[in-house]
């Protein structure tokens, strides 16, 4: 008996820490006229003038609560607000396409269910929730995540944008005329200034070396066509799309500020893929006083 007792202190005294659930919080946002989305979030222990804020948003899994206790982990001690959304398959289906389409290229005629001004308004919220004084944020996405984000800084019109991380996207919207998602034919909207706005913004492009398999959709072969018209797996599209923003940018004589980095030895992991966000997003975050 005695034994057992002191294995358990053992187990019990140190067992890996995990997050607190006590530092995450949670809101519905029913603010606007589309579905609702659950916001995760956590906030540093003291909020004061130079408050920063960073929206996660998570990939196809949908698990937000799970990419929000990894930056939890990653800024420690840092001045800064984290907020997940969580777009459920009930509300938000097609949330990496801005609802604009599905993956079959079928536009959605309902604007009013787009998401390009969905994290403006999430932003909107906490400024007015903590009287935050900053007046811009910063982004990150994973996978589906990262394709929700260069989409939204593609048609949206926030400009509040500080920096943004993009990783490990599963395909992109290139600047040509394919149909959405793939390119951006038949859509009015999308004028020659934001897509100077879009190629000016300082975005961070990431990708796994390792991120090489080959990626069937999970649509099935309806939309795989497009999607392999891009490269055939991740590594390659990412690559691809780089190399034609730059040649998008030099054609037109447009300011490119985009960056592209190759993580080594990672493949399709968004724990390591934020951790080397971390290094470019929080850099600028400055710690609390203990």
């Amino acid at each position: 008996m005695r034994y057992i007792k002191i294995y358990l202190f053992i187990f019990i005294f140190f067992i890996p820490k995990d997050v607190n659930s006590s530092e995450i919080q949670e809101t519905i946002f029913a603010s606007w006229n589309k579905s609702d989305v659950n916001l995760f979030y956590s906030l540093p222990d003291v909020i004061n003038e130079e408050t920063k804020v960073l929206f996660i948003i998570h990939g196809g899994s949908r698990n937000a609560y799970d990419y929000l206790k990894i930056w939890i982990e990653l800024s420690k001690n840092k001045n800064i607000i984290l907020v997940a959304p969580e777009f459920t398959r009930n509300n938000h289906n097609d949330y990496a396409l801005l609802n604009m389409s599905d993956h079959y290229a079928n536009p959605n005629k309902n604007n009013e269910e787009y998401l390009d001004m969905s994290i403006s308004s999430f932003f909107n919220f906490f400024k007015s929730k903590y009287g935050l004084k900053v007046n811009d944020y910063k982004i990150y996405g994973h996978s589906g995540g990262a394709q929700f984000l260069h989409r939204y800084i593609l048609f949206s019109n926030d400009s509040r944008i500080s920096s943004s991380v993009i990783a490990n996207s599963g395909y992109y919207t290139f600047l040509n005329w394919d149909d959405y998602p793939y390119g951006i034919k038949d859509i009015d909207y999308l004028n020659s200034k934001k897509i100077e706005n879009f190629l000016s913004e300082k975005v961070t492009m990431l990708i796994g070396e390792k991120d090489r398999g080959f990626t069937r959709s999970s649509h099935t072969s309806a939309n795989e066509k497009g999607i392999i018209a891009q490269g055939s797996n991740r590594f390659q599209r990412a690559n691809n799309y780089f190399n034609h923003l730059v040649l998008i940018s030099e054609k037109f004589e447009i300011p490119f500020r985009w960056k592209f980095y190759v993580v080594e030895n990672v493949g399709h992991e968004n724990k390591k893929m934020s951790s080397r966000a971390a290094e470019i997003l929080l850099n600028d975050v400055s710690d609390i006083e203990t």
